[in-house]
């Protein structure tokens, strides 16, 4: 018979039986969700929780553009409960004139709203054939994005316009911009960014697309120095400021022949020439 060995250090493992599914405890989440939401829902009809201050923070500009305040103004009256602040957050930050916006809500009734607004290269505003605007649009992204006289008001005094024809801009928000108008807003944006100050004398810009060399034609007003520059070609920024210095630097130089002469001093500005047609 063969030898037989028990391990006496052998410890037989216990099978554990599983356990028995409480529903008790399922039903009690349920029943904890359903107060839960019970009870926030039962607040939006509490008075208490009525929206009725509302406040608008705008990073670095001082004007808060209408159609912000045409929708912020209509939560009034709105529980606080009930306003969804993701979804007005997206509604906010569709509009072109908008970057972010970041909604909190402060018991017991009061909302506010930080709102970064876009930086524009510029604006474009179509201009009918009285000198009136007929419609203005921003440059975001390469894309012309129509708003609202109101809604330009905070960029006034810090991004150049472009004036247009109509037909022009009708064109260009239905394909998009050409090379032209590329060439033209990133020399108004460079501008507008300049330190210098040497952009200030400029109170107009007109764009002119009709022209064979591709580039049209731009025109600045400089009613200080009774000038006006005609941009024939594309240039820098550079080639640019130096003609601006240049106009500047004649109109100071010779003050006798600016009063003698009438009507404006014309100037044509090319990549490698700046001519004056006085």
């Amino acid at each position: 018979m063969d030898n037989m060995y028990l391990d006496l250090d052998y410890v037989p493992q216990k099978i554990s039986e599983p356990r028995p599914f409480r529903w008790w405890r399922l039903i009690t989440v349920i029943i904890v969700i359903l107060l839960v939401a019970i009870g926030w829902f039962s607040l939006r009809y509490i008075p208490l929780f009525d929206i009725q201050s509302v406040s608008i923070k705008v990073e670095t500009y001082t004007i808060v553009p209408a159609e912000i305040q045409r929708i912020m103004a209509d939560l009034r009256g709105i529980s606080l409960f009930a306003m969804r602040p993701r979804v007005l957050e997206r509604k906010l930050q569709s509009l072109p004139i908008v970057s972010k916006a970041m909604i909190r809500r402060h018991l017991p009734n009061k909302i506010t709203l930080h709102v970064t607004l876009t930086e524009p290269d510029t604006i474009i505003a179509a201009i009918g054939t009285d000198e009136t605007i007929d419609s203005m649009y921003i440059v975001k992204d390469n894309q012309l994005h129509a708003i609202s006289y109101d809604d330009y008001l905070p960029y006034k005094t810090s991004v150049f316009v472009v004036q247009v024809s109509i037909q022009y801009a009708d064109y260009l928000f239905d394909y998009g911009m050409d090379k032209g108008l590329f060439d033209v807003v990133n020399l108004a944006k460079a501008m507008g960014r300049s330190a210098s100050g040497s952009y200030n004398l400029i109170t107009k810009i007109k764009y002119d697309n009709n022209n064979s060399n591709g580039f049209g034609k731009m025109i600045l007003d400089i009613p200080s120095l009774n000038a006006r520059l005609y941009i024939r070609e594309s240039v820098s920024e550079v080639r640019l400021a130096d003609a601006i210095r240049l106009i500047t630097f004649e109109h100071e130089r010779d003050t006798m022949r600016n009063i003698a002469l009438t009507g404006e001093l014309r100037y044509d500005l090319y990549s490698n020439s700046l001519v004056a047609r006085h």
